[in-house]
């Protein structure tokens, strides 16, 4: 029996990375019984994005979990709550796994306090954005409160047993420069994704309009500021064909697009540019990115160590840069140039249709089994750390 257990988000929140991992794990073991504790909302949206043969293997518990953005120490209480019921299930029920999709502070000492009593089976945690508050100290970190849920000091102590999974190489090998002791517990796989399309061979051909798709959150700021540097130099120059620049994903000034609209504007676009900076995406994974993917668009970014290594897993899927201006000369002559020949264009389609299988669900699979499955010398946590 394997309980999987999402203490943090609610409703459509990571809910299709969260789906696709279910998808996986499924894949890994199917002959056992999966129990997912979740927030209900969130329950019923990932449950709207798994395939039925799979919904209807999935035993559900709904749970109640804190807001977003409440206190830690408030949310220490729920978490708590939250992570004795599922310890004490997985006594009653004798499951001999657990994984949970996501972490904070608060649930992460939870976890390792309650383990001290009852040390339950295998425990897996996947961890996500709030790594990236690891490298600097918290605000007014002088407190006891603010140090003491510190998620560097929560994951740095008390780890045996504990097995971390983080998506992608590149973040592993960051955390490990900052943090060298946590390296026998650090898992990878790559993102889990639910692709929209099938692959397509299709080329943008011969047009008078190329279409820039900018994926991903753009809210009033450097980022937004960016762009919109690159569109004016961009049409401050007489081009062959036009550019056409289109935001597909959230911001302040728009409501949010529904899969349709999302997948509407994402399929007639030609190139998926980002403009992340490097410590953006060091110690993350970027959802917008296999968005790109998903709808084979080449890309256009920023280098950071997140678009370098998936670069070099899956080779020439676009073109990386230091930056915007570099950048806005690549736009201009894509417009001038590139298209006179599609021989880069097509090799750009065709290794992102092949680095795709690279990191399927059913790769993403058979890692989450070796990992699983693998005897972990410190799994007894009579061995403390």
């Amino acid at each position: 029996m394997i309980l999987i257990c999402e203490p943090i988000c609610c409703d459509f929140e990571h809910a299709e990375v969260n789906a696709a991992l279910i998808i996986a794990v499924e894949k890994a073991f199917p002959r056992e019984e999966i129990i997912l504790f979740a927030e209900k909302g969130h329950l019923d949206r990932i449950l709207f994005s798994l395939p039925p043969q799979i919904k209807g293997k999935i035993e559900r518990k709904i749970i109640s979990i804190p807001k977003r953005n409440s206190n830690d120490a408030i949310r220490f209480i729920g978490d708590w709550k939250t992570v004795r019921g599922v310890l004490n299930y997985a006594k009653t029920h004798k499951a001999d796994k657990i994984l949970f999709t996501s972490i904070l502070s608060p649930s992460l000492i939870s976890i390792k306090i309650q383990r001290i009593f009852s040390p339950g089976p295998k425990m897996f945690i996947v961890v996500h954005s709030i790594l990236s508050t690891i490298k600097k100290l918290p605000k007014r970190w002088y407190l006891l409160a603010p140090l003491l849920f510190w998620f560097r000091n929560a994951i740095v102590v008390k780890n045996k047993g504990l097995n971390y999974i983080v998506y992608g190489e590149f973040i592993k090998e960051n955390v490990i420069k900052l943090i060298p002791k946590l390296a026998p517990y650090l898992r990878v796989v790559d993102l889990p994704y639910l692709y929209s399309l099938p692959p397509s061979n299709e080329l943008a051909g011969d047009k008078d309009v190329i279409k820039f798709a900018y994926f991903g959150v753009l809210n009033s700021g450097k980022r937004s500021q960016m762009l919109n540097d690159i569109i004016q130099h961009v049409r401050d120059k007489t081009n062959r064909r036009r550019a056409e620049f289109v935001h597909i994903g959230k911001s302040s000034q728009e409501k949010a697009l529904t899969r349709e609209e999302f997948s509407a504007r994402a399929a007639i676009c030609d190139y998926a540019i980002y403009l992340h900076s490097p410590e953006t995406y060091a110690l993350t994974a970027s959802g917008s990115l296999f968005d790109a993917f998903s709808y084979v668009k080449p890309v256009i970014a920023l280098r950071t160590p997140l678009f370098e290594y998936y670069f070099k897993k899956m080779g020439n899927i676009g073109y990386l840069f230091n930056n915007i201006d570099e950048m806005s000369k690549k736009i201009i002559s894509i417009l001038n140039d590139c298209f006179d020949n599609n021989k880069e264009y097509e090799k750009q389609l065709h290794n992102i249709i092949a680095g795709r299988e690279k990191i399927s669900l059913d790769n993403i699979a058979e890692k989450i089994k070796n990992i699983m499955e693998k005897k972990n010398e410190n799994s007894s946590y009579n061995n403390r750390f």
